[in-house]
């Protein structure tokens, strides 16, 4: 009889980590990509996925796909030479600046339930959109705020909107005209303030590159009420609301109250300033941000899918105008695809960290997808990425490291590349295969 072997415990661990569970890692190779055709049909179908602005809803389940966009902008002061028209002071002005994009902020990051139609229950989503004053740093000094002082077209005349919509003080004073939303405060002219019949409310417009606020110093003059016995007036917090118009204009949203703006939760009303004794505007008046209204604090649903298509679609010039904060990889941004989970990913993405994709998950990216420097893709052994006429790229003009597949006894990850699925700008290319019809 023989004595039973026994197995000292630095070689069970030895073969517990060596063993059939060990798995190994390296960038893919030709020979471990599937390549499948698709339809012409099929491709039709992925781009009409990749532009439905309603795949671009913050889901928040899991806002972490769905990072803070920061539009960048710029602010001019238009005044005559007499500086009597506008601010006076700059540090005055622009110390109104700053805070009137400081509360401007504040309303994106404090989305409001809307108020129409009356008992609605529309989701209360996070607007994900913040704005950032953006200096030229070709000029010293600068801090992106800007004071302009002419005898020609200072002013705004709301009895004739050919001035609202002059470009001139644009094509003159435009700092950054592609990068950066170039937002004018304009004047009334002195003559018609002095005037008795001359509307000297706030006013605006929003192009795809420039913006004016008109009418806002001579409002930030006007008491607008009383807290405990003290009056406050119409100071940045009103012109921010008046900025978040007409920029949601740059960022392509129409007014609601009086057309189809391409939104079932936004209903047609009677666009009532605020409420009164009188119907329909004693209990029907809007708070969304593109009527005419007082409030301007609330983003449907529907608006905010809008918004972040035109600032995740290549080539728009709303993109134009990020910060473009996803070209390098951030820590604690890496994005997991759960154990088991299946996901799509229906819309233009850009990533601020690596993606793994764990055991058993399945992946199908089926619109463009950008990678920061130094970032990969992992596809743990069991785990299925798709790529399905999409591109995998860094929209920087940088490379990212590539795809690692992930090998065990039991299982490798799979890379599958389907219609006209394109992986460009990577550290490990891998070699081009043909797919065999």
């Amino acid at each position: 009889m023989t004595k039973p072997t026994v197995l000292p415990i630095w070689l069970l661990l030895f073969l517990l980590l060596t063993g059939c569970g060990t798995t190994s890692y390296q960038f893919a190779t030709a020979e471990q990509v599937r390549l499948e055709n698709t339809t012409n049909k099929t491709d039709i179908n992925n781009l009409r996925r990749c532009r439905n602005s309603a795949h671009y809803i913050p889901d928040t389940s899991q806002l972490y796909l769905y990072p803070e966009r920061t539009v960048k902008i710029n602010i001019h002061f238009v005044n005559n030479t007499d500086r009597t028209a506008n601010f006076p002071d700059e540090e005055q002005a622009r110390q109104f600046a700053l805070q009137m994009v400081a509360d401007a902020n504040r309303y994106l990051r404090d989305n409001q339930p809307m108020h129409l139609p009356v008992g609605n229950t529309t989701p209360v989503l996070p607007i994900r959109l913040q704005y950032q004053i953006t200096r030229d740093f070709e000029k010293p000094g600068d801090d992106g705020i800007y004071f302009h002082y002419t005898d020609k077209y200072f002013f705004n005349d709301h009895k004739n909107q050919r001035t609202l919509f002059n470009r001139w003080q644009y094509d003159n004073y435009g700092i950054q005209k592609q990068e950066v939303i170039n937002v004018f405060i304009m004047p009334h002219h002195p003559d018609s303030v002095r005037s008795a019949s001359y509307p000297k409310s706030t006013g605006g417009v929003g192009t795809p590159h420039w913006v004016k606020l008109t009418g806002v110093y001579y409002q930030s003059q006007q008491k607008a009420g009383e807290i405990d016995g003290n009056p406050y007036y119409f100071g940045p917090w009103f012109a921010a609301r008046l900025l978040n118009h007409e920029i949601g204009h740059t960022l392509g949203l129409a007014h609601t109250w009086n057309t189809n703006d391409g939104c079932d939760d936004t209903p047609r009303h009677a666009n009532c300033w605020n409420y009164s004794d009188r119907p329909p505007c004693h209990e029907e008046v809007s708070n969304n941000v593109m009527d005419y209204n007082t409030y301007k604090n609330a983003y449907t649903p529907c608006q905010i899918g809008q918004i972040h298509y035109r600032l995740s679609a290549d080539g728009t010039t709303q993109r134009e105008k990020l910060v473009e904060d996803w070209c390098y990889r951030q820590p604690g941004m890496d994005v997991e695809i759960g154990r088991n989970d299946s996901v799509n990913w229906e819309c233009f993405r850009e990533l601020r960290g690596n993606l793994r994709l764990k055991k058993g998950s399945h992946l199908n990216v089926y619109c463009r997808l950008s990678m920061p420097k130094n970032a990969k893709i992992i596809i743990e052994p069991g785990a299925t990425l798709v790529v399905e006429d999409a591109t995998i790229t860094n929209t920087c003009g940088d490379t990212w490291s590539g795809i690692e597949i992930g090998t065990n006894r039991k299982a490798e990850g799979q890379l599958v590349l389907r219609g006209n699925a394109q992986l460009q700008q990577l550290d490990h290319p891998i070699p081009q295969k043909v797919i065999s019809e």
